[in-house]
């Protein structure tokens, strides 16, 4: 049969459920009046489709995440012009419910591994930013600046390199979650013959199968036959290293191909084919990375607009460039005459004009250092060319032809308010069938301007909520309406004013031809009528076909787009880009190796020139870089550089190579072998290279390192003076003259804690006894002694400040970051150690060293279905994430000092009982020192050490934790609930408003609690409990009275009894 019919490509749809090109062969005035439909695979789609004939209609498969997409043909041969029609249905697969449940059994686990991933880079670049501290002197007498700098240099190389591992890590998690289609594709090599590359499929789904179910599972198996205690922490671990083997390959299968894509595109690049073919590796990385400098250090213009599909049929500047001025390698290689001319050309070329946008600032800097400065050095050298013509710069989603389209039927109304900034650039339908209605654009443009004015309103309210000023408000509202609404609004506005001028005229040409068109009808229904057989005059079926035909080459579709151009308009030479190159390779990865070594940072060093060669290698090699220089992913595999050409295979011209049963079967496998190649590039690029998540998690680490940052500057430039004389002294009433009566309801069962301090009238008062010391910790040390007698009477306290002052000379060398009381009682013979929580920047730094890799894990628990019953590796897989910690923080962890002062008394032989207490910080140092040292520790607000209890030095066990440690909770205080709390802990009460943040975490609220339930006994109340939060007065006793009170605490006390906003 003849086929002289024409194929029409249609625009590739961005998404891998869309991403099936058809090529539809369309009718034509044949002999035979046939037409031939064929359906293409688009390299955007995960898995190849295929061809059944089934019931005798062709059908096109194609895999879908949960279904399939069947494309069934019938032709219609009863009319005298064939007509071909394709129904398009969607069938779902019958077990779709438990592949479900088996994905998200593999999702979680991936989910798990991933934010383990997220925990390992977090505490990277911590330790790095508290070695800073540590290494510019602040536990030390000399600082080193030299290696300060190296170290705070090595963090363009962190922020690339730990980002890049997260992005191969959320492509991790999405493969795995959409049934491992990425490794399938990386498993296997585009060179591979037909039956090996079947037989690596078969491998690499039972890979996958093997460590992401087989192996957890035969190992569960086992632990259970063998009857171990421990069954599910062995198979959890197994299960985490089996994912870990699985991430690892997957990581490195994917920078193979990135590498090997960018072989073939300098191949392509080359000049010729024979110079490509005969270049040494060498060659290869320095092609490379002078393509990479010369992009990177290029000037640009930016222009926004809006196009139509008819002033934009392709992309200027969108081609291959095979040019030997465009080789990078040959500029450096080029004679001096050669490189004076183009000087000059480009000196005498015309300003850029306005059609190409405007210069960023990187470009208006270097169009005014070639037009002020000049030449500089040797002549006929300058740093920088000028291009002229700007040439356009393409983006990746541009060259990867993934638009998306907006119509009638899958419009919907937040649809372009919530449009990412490449979503922004979907194609717009504007006439035809599927053409918007302008109610739809009006519809979007309001919901615009309305989600604009909600998001701003949003945030005001959540200041105005946290009593924040209007000050602020007002500028939080400014910065959002300009900083993140403005452009998405503009864009909005500027698609809308484009779809009315569309549609005017097409408005105006349907009106002019209005006449003419109804003239014609009328000619064509007389003369086309036939009776039929009830005497009714038809249109003749023939005509009827053509007439549909006319009418539907006729309509006229017509879409628009938003378009982000970017336009080189400078490039720098080669000699600058190869300059720059070393500069980059000195400050951002030698010097910082060599600091990192030399303060004896030797996990994060190692870790870090790792990470480092491997940025290297996909920055500099960068695939996506390259295929902006050729234009095409097309062109690409356009030259057959897919590899050694496989036994049987010819270099017959494809159209040849058809004409023979053999020779079609030899160009469908080469086929084949193109189109795996490019559906793994593009799934490479679009998901891993230039992925979104890329820039999304460089963002997070950014911001990450710059919170760590001022918290670093904070920790150097604060005192510990600073700190004390800050403290907010409390006021005590007079012992004996009020009270706070234990209230009517059910009090706290730990009111009075059996393993109190014995001291006299203590029993019933033992919790708020540990509750005063904690606040104690916190006020000035001249008024320490003086608050002791208030609280427990002349004499029966004591603070020991000498054998404290004593330990830290000999010990610690009188320069302890820690600060903490031993206080004794009676006979001196017991006494409790009482540590102060965190009140400078250091501090702080140090509760996120010590915790926060387990409160991140516990975030990532809650996320995770039934992710409690990962609990069980938690504290293993945080020892690991601890070994990257540096000797440095080792020695100065605050905990290891406490418990060195515990040891010393302990060691004296002086003291029979000895227990620790603290808030905040020091709630957990207290829980850290008093589990490590076997004495009981009581901590108020403190973080708990369940899940992080291996992470320390020495390590100590689950019964530790349920025999010493006990931790007081307010409710609504995030800080004692980072961490798994032990079996003994006590919540209370808080009365701080819901939007006052971190107003339950204040120890002196936490006493006034404890003594307002509990009843202050033999103890004087705090005029604080009234003034600041909203308890009622205490009760008179004695000689006590309401003007003693005033006297003392305050004049201003409301209708209500309350002090909420007085100051004593």
């Amino acid at each position: 049969m003849m086929d002289s019919s024409r194929e029409e490509t249609q625009p590739p749809p961005a998404t891998a459920e869309e991403g099936m090109e058809q090529v539809l062969d369309t009718p034509s005035n044949n002999h035979n009046n046939s037409n031939k439909i064929t359906f293409q695979d688009h390299y955007t789609l995960p898995t190849p489709s295929n061809a059944v004939r089934f019931r005798g209609s062709t059908l096109c498969v194609a895999e879908l995440r949960n279904s399939q997409l069947q494309l069934e043909q019938h032709q219609n041969t009863k009319r005298k012009h064939s007509t071909t029609t394709v129904v398009i249905k969607k069938v779902a697969n019958d077990k779709a419910t438990h592949l479900n449940l088996l994905r998200l059994t593999y999702g979680t686990v991936g989910f798990f591994y991933v934010g383990f991933l997220f925990v390992v880079c977090f505490q990277v670049l911590l330790f790095l930013f508290m070695d800073l501290v540590v290494d510019s002197g602040l536990t030390e007498n000399a600082a080193r600046p030299g290696k300060f700098l190296g170290t705070l240099l090595s963090l363009p190389v962190f922020l690339y390199g730990l980002s890049s591992a997260m992005a191969l890590g959320s492509a991790f998690l999405s493969d795995v979650w959409s049934g491992h289609a990425l490794l399938r594709q990386v498993g296997q090599s585009s060179n591979m013959p037909e039956q090996k590359a079947l037989q690596v499929l078969i491998a690499m789904e039972w890979i996958a199968f093997g460590t992401l179910l087989g192996i957890p599972l035969l190992t569960w198996i086992i632990t259970l036959w063998a009857r171990l205690d421990d069954w599910w922490r062995i198979t959890l671990l197994t299960w985490f290293a089996s994912v870990t083997v699985y991430y690892v390959g997957y990581s490195f299968g994917i920078m193979y191909y990135e590498v090997q894509a960018s072989w073939l595109m300098l191949q392509v690049l080359s000049t010729t084919d024979t110079v490509a073919a005969s270049s040494s590796w060498w060659t290869f990385v320095t092609r490379a990375i002078a393509y990479r400098q010369a992009y990177q250090y290029s000037g640009q213009s930016d222009l926004v607009r809006l196009s139509t599909d008819l002033e934009d049929s392709h992309h200027p500047g969108v081609s291959i460039k095979s040019d030997e001025g465009d080789n990078p390698q040959k500029n450096i290689n080029e004679e001096e005459e050669e490189e004076a001319q183009e000087k000059e050309a480009e000196e005498n070329a015309p300003e850029t004009p306005q059609q190409y946008g405007h210069p960023n600032w990187w470009g208006y800097l270097t169009l005014w250092g070639i037009q002020c400065c000049g030449k500089c050095g040797k002549k006929g050298h300058s740093l920088f060319q000028k291009v002229s013509p700007p040439e356009r710069v393409p983006s990746l989603y541009e060259l990867l032809g993934t638009r998306q389209f907006v119509t009638r039927h899958n419009w919907s109304l937040e649809k372009l308010f919530c449009s990412t900034h490449q979503r922004l650039q979907a194609v717009t339908v504007v006439q035809g069938p599927a053409a918007l209605h302008p109610a739809q654009m009006v519809s979007s443009l309001i919901c615009t301007a309305v989600g604009i004015g909600l998001v701003i309103l949003l945030c005001v309210a959540g200041l105005v909520w946290m009593e924040s000023s209007v000050g602020t408000a007002i500028l939080l509202a400014v910065l959002i309406a300009f900083g993140c609404c403005l452009g998405r609004w503009q864009s909005s506005r500027r698609l809308y004013q484009l779809y009315q001028h569309v549609q005017q005229e097409h408005d105006t040409t349907a009106a002019s031809g209005m006449v003419e068109k109804d003239d014609d009808n009328d000619d064509e229904a007389v003369d086309g009528q036939e009776p039929d057989n009830n005497g009714n005059n038809v249109k003749a079926e023939e005509d009827q076909d053509i007439d549909e035909q006319d009418y539907e080459e006729e309509e006229e579709q017509a879409a628009i787009y938003q378009s982000f151009e970017k336009y080189r308009v400078t490039k720098p030479s080669a000699t600058l880009g190869w300059c720059l190159f070393g500069l980059e390779m000195g400050l951002f990865f030698i010097w910082p190796t060599i600091a990192l070594f030399a303060i004896n940072n030797y996990p994060v060093a190692v870790f870090f020139v790792a990470l480092g060669i491997i940025s290297m290698i996909r920055y500099y090699l960068n695939p996506s870089i390259l295929l902006k220089e050729i234009g095409s992913l097309d062109a690409v595999y356009a030259h057959g550089l897919l590899g050694q050409k496989q036994a049987g295979d010819n270099n017959e011209d494809p159209a040849v190579m058809k004409r023979t049963k053999k020779s079609r079967a030899q160009w469908s496998r080469n086929q084949q072998r193109q189109w795996n190649a490019q559906s793994r590039l593009f799934a490479i690029l679009t998901h891993v290279t230039r992925g979104p998540s890329r820039t999304t998690w460089l963002y997070v680490f950014f911001l990450l390192a710059l919170a760590v940052i001022f918290m670093s500057v904070g920790a150097l430039t604060e005192s510990a003076e600073d700190s004390v004389s800050s403290a907010d002294e409390i006021v005590l009433l007079p012992r004996g003259e009020f009270v706070y009566e234990p209230t009517p309801n059910l009090p706290y069962p730990t009111c009075a804690l059996a393993k109190g301090v014995q001291v006299p009238n203590s029993n019933a008062t033992a919790l708020a006894d540990y509750a005063f010391l904690s606040v104690m910790a916190y006020q000035p040390p001249e008024t320490f002694q003086e608050k002791l007698d208030l609280w427990f009477g002349p004499g029966v306290a004591t603070d020991e400040v000498e054998i404290v002052r004593d330990f830290r000379q000999q010990v610690e060398g009188g320069n302890a970051a820690v600060s903490y009381h031993w206080v004794t009682f009676l006979d001196s013979t017991a006494g409790v150690v009482v540590v102060r929580g965190s009140t400078t920047s250091w501090e702080w730094l140090t509760d996120a060293q010590l915790w926060s890799a387990a409160g991140i894990a516990q975030i990532i628990r809650a996320l995770l279905p039934l992710g409690e019953l990962f609990t069980p590796i938690i504290p293993q897989l945080l020892k690991g994430v601890s070994f990257i910690e540096s000797s440095n923080l080792d020695d100065v962890a605050l905990y290891k000092q406490t418990t060195a002062f515990v040891q010393s008394l302990q060691a004296s032989g002086n003291y029979s009982q000895i227990q620790i207490t603290g808030q905040s910080l020091g709630g957990g140092i207290s829980l850290i020192t008093g589990a490590q040292t076997g004495i009981p520790a009581i901590a108020i607000s403190g973080p708990n050490n369940m899940l992080s209890r291996k992470t320390f030095d020495p390590i100590f066990s689950k019964d530790d934790i349920t025999q010493y440690l006990f931790n007081v909770i307010p409710e609504r205080d995030v800080v004692p609930r980072v961490d798994d709390w032990g079996m003994q802990h006590q919540e209370i009460r808080c009365r701080a408003k819901a939007n006052d943040l971190f107003g339950c975490h204040s120890s002196i609220r936490s006493l006034c609690e404890i003594m307002y339930t509990c009843g202050s006994h033999a103890r004087p109340p705090l005029c604080e409990c009234a003034t600041k939060f909203g308890y009622p007065e205490a009760i008179p006793v004695g000689s006590g009275n309401e003007s003693s009170y005033t006297a003392i605490c305050g004049t201003c006390r409301t209708n209500d009894g309350y002090y909420s906003d007085c100051e004593g």
